[in-house]
């Protein structure tokens, strides 16, 4: 019982509110204190872990976000990592029809996000389990976006609904000509194919800005919040909505 929960908000471009939040898994060791993610993620992985933890982590933020949904934000999305090692697994389909049962949330509130690198592995039997998760309800998400080695040709047949811009181009998007070209390729891209683009690592106005007049869906990064606890993120969430509730009247 050392794993828990943060949240990172996705922010919709347009009206600057919380559309979505991905679910992290963080560790607290009793002696040690927080463990990072980038220490402990790869030994899951390697030992097998990540499985199981894998699992925790969904069926957690499935009933997470149910519990959100029925304190009246039902249109909050969440978001959550599937490993390469649980993409691998043919019980995977099982894994997330039983989370999505147990908590009750819908399928369409579900996004799971899939390393590019992980896809373009075994690129035929990808298209097969992504196929067969869309077919479940859930929206299928292609994170990292850039920094592997896609093919276009099977991009336009994986059923994916979300292209996540990876931060090593946000962060020096207005600075370096090429990673500004990048994005601006990956957005033309994504509109062509009628898919939502998020910007990840956004750590500022100029960024967000520039992102912005690119015409990018969604934004996730520390000008707008780290990742936090449920908590905090309900309370983010109870302002957003006095704030509209203000605007309106």
């Amino acid at each position: 019982d050392q794993l828990f929960l943060q949240f990172q908000p996705c922010i919709d471009a347009a009206g600057l509110h919380t559309t979505g939040v991905e679910a992290l898994v963080r560790w607290r060791h009793p002696e040690r204190g927080l463990i990072p993610p980038d220490r402990f993620i790869p030994i899951a992985d390697e030992s097998g872990l990540i499985v199981d933890i894998g699992e925790w982590v969904l069926r957690q933020a499935c009933h997470q976000a149910k519990a959100w949904h029925d304190q009246g934000y039902d249109d909050l999305t969440i978001s959550v990592n599937v490993s390469a090692v649980q993409f691998a697994q043919p019980r995977l389909l099982d894994v997330v029809n039983r989370a999505l049962a147990d908590s009750g949330l819908r399928p369409q509130a579900l996004t799971l996000e899939i390393t590019e690198s992980v896809v373009m592995h075994d690129a035929e039997t990808a298209v097969g389990m992504l196929r067969a998760l869309k077919h479940m309800g859930v929206k299928l998400s292609i994170d990292d976006f850039g920094t592997g080695y896609s093919s276009l040709s099977y991009l336009k047949r994986f059923p994916i609904d979300i292209l996540k811009i990876d931060k090593s181009f946000v962060r020096t998007l207005g600075v370096n000509e090429e990673d500004t070209a990048i994005v601006h390729a990956i957005m033309a891209l994504a509109k062509s194919l009628r898919l939502t683009t998020i910007a990840e690592g956004v750590e500022s106005e100029m960024q967000m800005k520039l992102l912005q007049k690119e015409q990018c869906d969604r934004f996730q990064g520390f000008h707008f919040s780290r990742p936090v606890d449920s908590e905090i993120l309900t309370e983010r969430l109870a302002r957003e909505q006095l704030g509209r509730q203000a605007r309106l009247h």
